[in-house]
């Protein structure tokens, strides 16, 4: 085990964040997971077929989960000057995990991060040219017998039919009428060029064809 933010035996708060080490890592790779689908800087390529860019501060924030933690720390971005233009939040148990991208001056980053650590969080942040416009995406809600592979084939023809995945959730969702474990993904995807044009019908039969049954795809 580990104590976490802060070694302080002897107080009250401090036995209270007694954690497994497993589950502060299964956190912090959710924390990544995040990161990875919100630091994507546009390609030269993309920038040179005339998309407007912003620069962002991205701040990824790991702390112990409590009553009003997301209020307190949107409010502490407020007052220091900073606009949250894109946020995910991951939690595990008595732990949470933010990503923010912060639309702030570069003079206010720092005093930024110092009343976010007051909030006895660790902090990371890292500078990011993002796209001012985002291109269009949907959340596509799958569910199926739980088998090993699932994932991996829904994000392969997912893939292989032009989308871009952003962020996936997996869970178990219960038992169908065999008695089978039910496997629930909710998949978030940038939509591919021209998705307009595309048979939606026909990528629902590929999904009926990998074994799931699709519960939401709004386009």
């Amino acid at each position: 085990k580990v104590l976490c933010p802060a070694a302080k035996p002897a107080s009250k708060y401090a036995s209270k964040c007694l954690v497994p080490t497993y589950q502060i890592n299964m956190l912090r790779q959710a924390a990544n997971r995040l990161s990875n689908s919100l630091l994507r800087s546009p390609s030269f390529a993309t920038q040179s077929r005339g998309f407007a860019t912003e620069k962002v501060l991205v701040v990824t924030a790991m702390g112990e989960d409590k009553k009003g933690k997301v209020t307190s720390i949107t409010d502490r971005v407020a007052a220091a000057g900073g606009n949250l233009t894109t946020t995910k939040i991951a939690r595990m148990n008595d732990e949470i995990a933010m990503i923010m991208h912060v639309a702030i001056p570069e003079d206010k980053s720092a005093a930024l991060v110092d009343v976010l650590k007051q909030e006895d969080l660790q902090v990371r942040t890292k500078w990011l040219e993002v796209m001012a416009k985002a291109l269009p995406s949907t959340t596509i809600t799958l569910t199926s017998a739980d088998r090993p592979g699932i994932v991996k084939d829904v994000s392969s023809f997912l893939c292989d039919a032009g989308f871009k995945i952003e962020n996936v959730v997996t869970k178990i969702s219960g038992h169908d009428k065999l008695g089978q474990e039910c496997f629930t993904v909710d998949a978030e995807v940038q939509l591919p060029p021209g998705w307009q044009t595309m048979s939606q019908a026909k990528l629902v039969r590929g999904l009926n064809g990998l074994g799931c049954k699709v519960v939401r795809f709004e386009v």
